[in-house]
């Protein structure tokens, strides 16, 4: 047992020294010491001293390990701290194993260390230096590393950076460095992300760029994303060098975030204006929505005679199928299966609820879901089925959820059946499925109301667009007949139809058919 010590690190020179003997008198023979952040020695009531009888720390040097005891004393948080502090500016951060400390009056085992109190220095095994050396030269053999080994190559280079001061030694291990971080981005850290990931290290060594954004200004991140997307906007990374899709470019970009925070902690922000204007270029030109074609009259009305007399689920859908296509309502608002929000835990509140559909007449009066059985293609009788078919299926005591398409509690009519059915309609009237989805009913909706001389602000106000992108289906198919163009105005502004046309809410008669 060594004598019992104070320590109090005060003064943050660091040189190298000569040997110095060990609190047992004795040196270790090869050893290259050094000393640590000065410190003096000094008694429980913080006075100097260089024998004390009460400390607050005991020092027991054993072969090349150090233990040290906590005993009493207010300041031994921080004089814990210093100590932390002492070793990893010695050894780095790997230097203090944190498993093996703990706090009070427990053992602190600091592993390859030599404290000498009285000569102020930290004496440096030689085997461990050898050790060291090891390290890099296993670390140079390999091609990849597990985290465990990049982490001890890098420690050893430090070592070197620090204490050795080598010009072409350090020369060598910076490169080594740039070697391990390639290494860090190997298959068991970005996973499925390192394929995409490949492809902007490939870019950026072909453009003269880092890998490693996060540090530059984010005009000039920026521009080189800019750069990376109009590379695959025009040839993308394929044999046949066609350009990627919006979604390919987006999931290469979400490498390259993935990449900066599993390796760096960092993440990069690109997001400008003058990006956000290519990626908005970018997703109107080669987004695959709108190459779409839109629904028009006649394929609504064989949607409706493909069904034939459907069943509580069919009228369901026919409903959810019209009521899209005159209020301009996306698929997120009607179909698909039931999400919570994450940000506020709460079922997410886009979607129409039965709750918020109200049947009114003319002069604002309430009509009874029940007070027609219209089966025409028009927004009352669509509203009214959806209604019916929710309130007969809450009498036979079926649980539903709060939507208006809700067929169970935690599901709705799904978007795939919806889209099933257009495809499957196209053929009757000789078109191609493909140029069909469910989107196809919004496409619909905007290019009736464009054709029947709306402003673009009503269609924009109409539909929740954020910008002007549903211009672009005007330059398609415009194909639309008049007569549900002025329908769906008519319903956008509570107009009441003239004799001999389309019944609209409010009509007491029997609703004509667009047959």
């Amino acid at each position: 047992m060594r004598p019992r010590l104070g320590a109090n690190y005060r003064s943050p020179t660091m040189a190298l020294s000569p040997a110095w003997p060990s609190l047992a008198g004795l040196r270790h023979q090869g050893s290259s010491p050094f000393s640590g952040r000065r410190f003096d020695i000094i008694n429980a009531q913080g006075h100097p001293s260089c024998w004390v009888i009460e400390p607050f720390w005991i020092f027991q040097w054993v072969d090349d390990i150090v233990l040290v005891e906590v005993d009493i004393g207010d300041r031994l948080q921080k004089a814990e701290k210093r100590l932390r502090d002492g070793v990893k500016l010695v050894f780095g951060s790997d230097g203090w194993h944190e498993g093996k400390f703990t706090t009070w009056s427990r053992v602190f085992h600091a592993v390859g260390t030599d404290w000498n109190i009285p000569g102020e220095s930290i004496a440096v095994p030689q085997r461990k230096i050898e050790k060291m050396h090891r390290v890099v030269s296993k670390t140079k053999a390999k091609k990849f590393l597990s985290r465990k080994q990049l982490d001890s190559g890098e420690g050893a280079e430090a070592y070197y950076q620090l204490h050795l001061g080598h010009k072409a030694v350090y020369t060598k291990f910076e490169a080594k460095a740039q070697q391990l971080k390639q290494a860090a981005v190997a298959d068991g850290t970005l996973g499925r992300y390192r394929k995409n990931f490949k492809f902007w290290e490939s870019f950026c060594k072909e453009v003269g760029q880092p890998v490693w954004i996060d540090k530059l200004h984010r005009a000039e991140q920026a521009r080189i994303v800019g750069l990376f997307a109009g590379l695959c906007a025009s040839e993308g990374h394929n044999r046949s060098k066609v350009g990627n899709k919006f979604q390919t470019f987006d999931g290469k970009m979400a490498a390259v975030q993935f990449a900066h925070k599993a390796v760096r902690n960092a993440k990069p922000d690109y997001h400008d204006p003058e990006f956000e204007l290519i990626a908005q270029g970018y997703k109107r030109s080669n987004s695959q929505v709108n190459l779409k074609q839109p629904v028009i009259a006649q394929m609504l009305l064989k949607m409706r005679e493909v069904l034939g007399t459907p069943d509580k689920r069919g009228e369901l859908m026919c409903g959810s199928i019209i009521l899209p296509f005159f209020f301009l309502d996306r698929s997120s608002e009607l179909w698909g299966p039931v999400t919570i929000d994450r940000s506020t835990g709460q079922e997410r509140v886009h979607c129409i609820k039965v709750s918020n559909v109200k049947l009114l007449g003319k002069h604002g009066d309430p009509v009874d879901p029940e007070a027609t059985n219209a089966t025409s293609v028009e927004i009352r009788a669509a509203a009214q089925g959806c209604l019916r078919v929710s309130a007969k299926w809450v009498n036979e005591g079926v649980k539903l959820g709060p939507y208006i398409t809700s067929v169970s509690p935690g599901e709705t009519t799904k978007k795939l059946r919806v889209s099933q059915l257009i495809k499957g309609t196209t053929p009757y009237l000789g078109l191609n499925p493909k140029d069909y989805s469910s989107h196809s009913l919004r496409i619909g909706d905007a290019c009736a109301l464009l054709a029947a001389g709306k402003s673009d602000l009503v269609i924009r106000l109409m539909g929740r667009w954020s910008s002007w992108c549903f211009t672009v289906y005007t330059r398609l198919k415009p194909g639309m007949i008049r007569d549900v163009a002025s329908s769906m105005i008519k319903a956008s502004t509570w107009e009441f139809h003239e004799p001999n046309s389309i019944q609209l809410e409010g009509d007491s008669s029997e609703p004509t058919s667009l047959s």
